[in-house]
């Protein structure tokens, strides 16, 4: 395995991918293979291409998900199998969040889950649906991180036919979750 500890400075935006990787080896291979997979991507953008480690570690993670592939089985519908995931993540966080029984354990599943969809953004661009799930996961992970930060109960969020713009539904600004990475392609 590639510990993220080993991990080139140029490279760092790739941890979360190859965390979720990591926890999710052992109990959904094929979930953990696309997120290294998408960590390669955003790596192979990212790199230093003046520093040797940097391609060194970007060889051992491909060498790694090389032979991953092999035990994952049909790859077929990954694009499917891994919305699935992400939606099922984002459905238990979600519902946590709505019955107002949200902890850390439903900022750790929405971050979960936006994790997840940004792995779809290998397969193309995201569907509306998964978008607008992706923002409202973004949007309250960050304030139940500010609510639990403040020692504050988190109340459950407006239904989803209510909230409309996310920037309407949340105009106060929210502090990002420490290791929430920005989306691929948005500046820190």
């Amino acid at each position: 395995d590639t510990s993220t500890m080993n991990l080139p400075p140029s490279l760092q935006k790739i941890a979360p991918y190859l965390k979720k990787a990591d926890e999710l080896q052992s109990v959904e291979p094929a979930i953990a293979y696309h997120c290294r997979v998408f960590a390669i991507e955003l790596g192979v953008q990212l790199r230093d291409k003046s520093d040797p480690n940097t391609s060194q570690f970007l060889k051992s993670l491909m060498d790694q998900a090389e032979r991953q592939k092999g035990s994952v089985g049909d790859l077929s519908d990954a694009k499917d199998r891994v919305e699935l995931f992400a939606l099922q993540l984002f459905q238990k966080a979600d519902t946590e969040f709505r019955t107002g029984v949200a902890t850390k354990n439903t900022l750790g599943k929405f971050r979960a889950a936006c994790i997840i969809m940004e792995v779809l953004k290998q397969f193309g661009e995201m569907d509306e649906d998964i978008a607008q799930k992706y923002k409202f996961a973004k949007v309250w992970s960050a304030r139940i991180y500010n609510d639990i930060k403040n020692g504050v109960q988190p109340l459950p969020p407006p239904e989803l036919s209510e909230m409309g713009d996310v920037a309407q539904a949340f105009p106060a600004p929210l502090d990002e979750p420490p290791g929430m990475p920005p989306p691929p392609g948005m500046p820190p």
